[in-house]
């Protein structure tokens, strides 16, 4: 038997068109269903070409499965599950993470068909699972064998990458995905499919190395916000910039505040914690409003400079490249794709801009995300800088 519910696909809770059956497919994200069906998959191709039970498949649906096939319920029955499990754990190297997924995407699948979950995969799956998980955390533990998890990103591999990355003859993607991953904490999807509004945190290749993946950087910059340092961000800060769920409870009362997701900015940039400099201002201008500076942003960013959004965003970005500019032209090869670009053609352009800039610690910008500690640290140097020498270097003398 096959049947499922006619409801849409999306996660919208749609009050006027509001149906039971509506309400049972969307206890399920979307993106859930998807991971289930690519589960069932793997179990159909065994029954397929391993088990040679393809009496345990019935016809279905295109919208329930894009193969027209789906696991007969009343037939597949716990003994056959457990005989893919077996399989699975012999022919691949699977975790136990995998493993339960299989079983989640089997279980909602009696569900959507609303046929009881028959005994069997109640305690005895149970102890089943007990067991595997606690086989593969002991040889993780006594094995020299190298986990299948991909190890995190140190921050000095991530500076090593950033560097390396602005000289490779992609245009800049590259460098763009590192960076964009690193310091909004996301997922390497959320990367590749951006919004504008409202702010969402490309595809990553197989890396040289095994032990990293595009999830080194994300698992390297939560490593480094929340141990990097003895004075970092709450972990409540950490998790909310990272979209992970806290859970009932604290959910209900830990919220999003600015000042907090704007400390775990500055610290997962890489500004020096315990220094002033912490509270160093980005490269921008002294007055956007400057007819030369509109006419410039207009000429190099023209889709930016007509978004209301992302105008502010687009004298940024020309303010770090007038700043950065002999770096950039030292360190790019000639056939870079941003030497290409008119700001760096056009050097008129450059000197026009430069003297339009201010000071990084000047008061123009208004500075966030620094904790109070760092604001003694600036009134410390401000006072350095302002004290005649030789109270600088005055003997201490004896109370």
């Amino acid at each position: 038997m096959s049947t499922r519910a006619s409801a849409d696909s999306a996660d919208v809770f749609d009050r006027k068109n509001f149906t039971i059956e509506a309400a049972r497919h969307l206890r399920i994200a979307t993106s859930s269903r998807k991971t289930y069906e690519s589960n069932r998959n793997q179990i159909k191709m065994w029954v397929r070409k391993v088990y040679n039970r393809p009496d345990l498949l019935e016809p279905c649906s295109l919208d329930e499965a894009k193969d027209g096939w789906t696991i007969d319920v009343d037939s597949f029955d716990c003994e056959d599950f457990l005989a893919f499990i077996t399989w699975s754990v012999r022919a691949k190297d699977v975790t136990a993470s995998t493993l339960s997924g299989y079983r989640s995407a089997l279980m909602s699948l009696y569900k959507d068909q609303k046929v009881p979950l028959p005994t069997g995969y109640g305690d005895d799956i149970k102890e089943v699972y007990a067991g595997i998980r606690r086989s593969l955390a002991t040889q993780d533990q006594s094995s020299s064998k190298t986990p299948n998890a991909k190890r995190p990103l140190t921050f000095d591999e991530y500076e090593s990458l950033g560097r390396d990355s602005l000289a490779l003859p992609d245009g800049g993607f590259t460098h763009l995905f590192l960076t964009m991953t690193w310091n909004l904490m996301c997922r390497s999807k959320s990367t590749e499919t951006p919004e504008e509004r409202p702010a969402k945190r490309q595809k990553g290749e197989k890396a040289k190395k095994k032990k990293h993946g595009t999830q080194s950087i994300r698992k390297g910059v939560v490593t480094y916000a929340c141990s990097g340092s003895t004075g970092g961000p709450s972990v409540v800060s950490v998790c909310l910039r990272c979209g992970w769920s806290l859970g009932h409870v604290m959910e209900r009362y830990f919220k999003y505040e600015q000042a907090g997701d704007q400390f775990v900015g500055r610290v997962v940039s890489g500004l020096p914690i315990n220094g002033a400099n912490f509270a160093i201002a980005p490269p921008h201008f002294v007055d956007n409003n400057n007819p030369t500076i509109s006419m410039q942003v207009a000429r190099i960013f023209p889709g930016l400079a007509n978004s209301p959004s992302m105008v502010g965003i687009a004298h940024l970005l020309l303010a770090s490249l007038v700043y950065h500019y002999d770096y950039l032209v030292s360190t790019l090869p000639p056939t870079h794709a941003l030497l290409s670009s008119i700001l760096f053609t056009d050097t008129t352009i450059r000197s026009s801009l430069a003297p339009l800039l201010a000071p990084l610690n000047d008061a123009t910008m208004l500075v966030t995300g620094v904790p109070p500690n760092v604001e003694i640290y600036r009134n410390l140097k401000n006072l350095t800088l302002c004290a005649p020498p030789w109270l600088l270097f005055a003997p201490i003398l004896p109370p």
